[in-house]
Protein backbone atom coordinates (compact mmCIF):
# COMPACT_ATOMS: atom_id res chain seq x y z
CA UNK A 1 0.00 0.00 0.00
CA UNK A 2 1.31 3.06 -1.50
CA UNK A 3 0.11 6.61 -0.23
CA UNK A 4 0.78 9.63 -2.53
CA UNK A 5 0.97 12.53 -0.09
CA UNK A 6 2.02 15.94 -1.39
CA UNK A 7 4.43 17.84 0.68
CA UNK A 8 2.92 21.28 -0.24
CA UNK A 9 -0.78 19.62 0.55
CA UNK A 10 0.72 18.57 4.07
CA UNK A 11 1.82 21.92 5.00
CA UNK A 12 -1.21 23.73 4.10
CA UNK A 13 -3.23 21.36 5.94
CA UNK A 14 -0.62 22.05 8.68
CA UNK A 15 -1.00 25.69 8.36
CA UNK A 16 -4.62 25.20 8.49
CA UNK A 17 -4.83 23.02 11.11
CA UNK A 18 -2.95 26.13 13.19
CA UNK A 19 -5.13 28.62 12.21
CA UNK A 20 -7.77 26.62 13.61
CA UNK A 21 -6.29 26.49 16.94
CA UNK A 22 -5.05 29.82 17.56
CA UNK A 23 -8.84 30.43 16.45
CA UNK A 24 -10.00 27.77 19.32
CA UNK A 25 -7.64 30.08 21.69
CA UNK A 26 -9.17 33.05 20.74
CA UNK A 27 -12.52 32.18 21.45
CA UNK A 28 -11.92 29.70 24.86
CA UNK A 29 -10.36 33.30 26.28
CA UNK A 30 -13.42 35.32 24.99
CA UNK A 31 -16.09 32.27 26.79
CA UNK A 32 -12.97 32.72 29.94
CA UNK A 33 -13.86 36.25 29.61
CA UNK A 34 -17.69 36.16 29.36
CA UNK A 35 -17.87 33.50 32.21
CA UNK A 36 -15.85 36.26 34.92
CA UNK A 37 -18.34 39.23 33.36
CA UNK A 38 -20.98 36.75 33.77
CA UNK A 39 -19.91 35.98 37.59
CA UNK A 40 -19.57 39.64 38.00
CA UNK A 41 -23.01 40.46 37.34
CA UNK A 42 -24.45 37.77 38.81
CA UNK A 43 -22.65 38.76 42.35
CA UNK A 44 -23.71 42.68 41.49
CA UNK A 45 -27.27 41.24 41.36
CA UNK A 46 -27.41 39.30 43.79
CA UNK A 47 -25.58 42.00 46.22
CA UNK A 48 -28.58 44.33 44.83
CA UNK A 49 -31.56 41.95 45.52
CA UNK A 50 -30.38 40.64 48.78
CA UNK A 51 -29.54 44.95 50.08
CA UNK A 52 -33.58 45.36 48.47
CA UNK A 53 -34.62 42.78 50.23
CA UNK A 54 -32.97 43.32 53.80
CA UNK A 55 -34.26 46.36 53.49
CA UNK A 56 -37.72 45.97 52.77
CA UNK A 57 -37.85 43.77 55.90
CA UNK A 58 -35.98 46.33 57.90
CA UNK A 59 -38.49 48.57 56.95
CA UNK A 60 -41.30 46.28 57.90
CA UNK A 61 -40.27 45.90 61.12
CA UNK A 62 -39.72 49.15 61.53
CA UNK A 63 -43.34 49.59 60.61
CA UNK A 64 -44.63 46.41 63.01
CA UNK A 65 -42.36 47.91 65.91
CA UNK A 66 -43.72 51.19 65.49
CA UNK A 67 -47.39 49.84 65.49
CA UNK A 68 -46.92 47.49 68.50
CA UNK A 69 -45.47 50.35 70.72
CA UNK A 70 -48.15 53.04 69.72
CA UNK A 71 -50.37 50.04 70.77
CA UNK A 72 -48.24 49.76 74.02
CA UNK A 73 -48.24 53.17 74.68
CA UNK A 74 -52.14 53.26 74.26
CA UNK A 75 -52.86 50.58 76.31
CA UNK A 76 -51.07 51.68 78.99
CA UNK A 77 -53.17 55.01 78.67
CA UNK A 78 -56.24 53.28 78.75
CA UNK A 79 -54.97 51.33 81.49
CA UNK A 80 -53.86 54.47 83.57
CA UNK A 81 -57.41 56.09 82.81
CA UNK A 82 -59.04 53.35 84.25
CA UNK A 83 -57.08 53.18 87.22
CA UNK A 84 -57.98 56.91 87.37
CA UNK A 85 -61.21 55.87 87.25
CA UNK A 86 -61.01 53.61 90.16
CA UNK A 87 -59.47 56.01 92.49
CA UNK A 88 -61.89 58.65 91.80
CA UNK A 89 -64.81 56.44 92.13
CA UNK A 90 -65.89 57.32 88.65
CA UNK A 91 -66.20 54.06 86.76
CA UNK A 92 -69.41 52.60 86.29
CA UNK A 93 -68.97 49.78 88.35
CA UNK A 94 -68.29 51.84 91.96
CA UNK A 95 -70.77 54.74 90.53
CA UNK A 96 -73.77 51.84 89.95
CA UNK A 97 -72.82 50.16 93.51
CA UNK A 98 -72.86 53.90 95.30
CA UNK A 99 -69.31 53.12 96.59
CA UNK A 100 -67.28 56.01 97.19
CA UNK A 101 -64.59 57.11 95.59
CA UNK A 102 -60.89 55.10 96.55
CA UNK A 103 -59.52 58.12 97.08
CA UNK A 104 -62.13 59.07 100.36
CA UNK A 105 -61.54 55.79 101.50
CA UNK A 106 -57.83 56.13 101.95
CA UNK A 107 -58.06 59.40 103.22
CA UNK A 108 -60.67 57.97 106.21
CA UNK A 109 -58.24 55.25 107.25
CA UNK A 110 -55.69 57.28 107.40
CA UNK A 111 -57.74 59.46 109.43
CA UNK A 112 -58.39 56.74 111.51
CA UNK A 113 -54.93 55.88 112.19
CA UNK A 114 -53.29 59.39 112.70
CA UNK A 115 -53.65 59.83 116.69
CA UNK A 116 -55.73 63.25 117.20
CA UNK A 117 -54.12 66.33 118.62
CA UNK A 118 -55.07 66.18 122.46
CA UNK A 119 -53.48 62.51 122.64
CA UNK A 120 -49.98 62.37 123.55
CA UNK A 121 -47.73 59.55 122.16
Amino acid sequence: MKVDIDLSELKAAGDELRELIREAHGVTKDLRQAVKDARQTIEHDVAQTMKAEVKGQVDELGEATATAMRNAVAKVGREFDRLEALFTGTDPQSRRAGKPPLENLIRERLNATQPSSGESR
